[in-house]
């Protein structure tokens, strides 16, 4: 059994399609992180207060989940969008 690396680019793959497929997921980390760190923090702290995320937190780690779990999908339709407007106008 192989594991697969997921930051490896595929040989099928062009450059740009893979560099804005890492940049939605490194965003989308990023966000999620954020979100959660303040409530996980305080979750394991003992004597700290234990702090719930408020409706804008739950959103934004929704919101970074998706971007980090579709980069794939959103990285290529981004590559796809920059090469009709590159062909477009230039």
């Amino acid at each position: 059994m192989t594991i697969n690396n997921p930051l490896k680019r595929k040989e099928d793959q062009s450059l740009g399609s893979y560099t804005w497929i890492l940049i939605f997921r490194i965003i989308g980390s990023v966000m999620f992180v954020a979100a959660v760190f303040k409530t996980v923090v305080t979750m394991f702290w003992i004597g700290k207060e234990t702090v719930p995320m408020n409706r804008f937190e739950i959103g934004f780690a929704v919101v970074g989940f998706v971007l980090a779990w579709a980069g794939k999908n959103l990285g290529e339709l981004a590559n796809g969008i920059g090469k009709k407007i590159i062909d477009k106008f230039f």
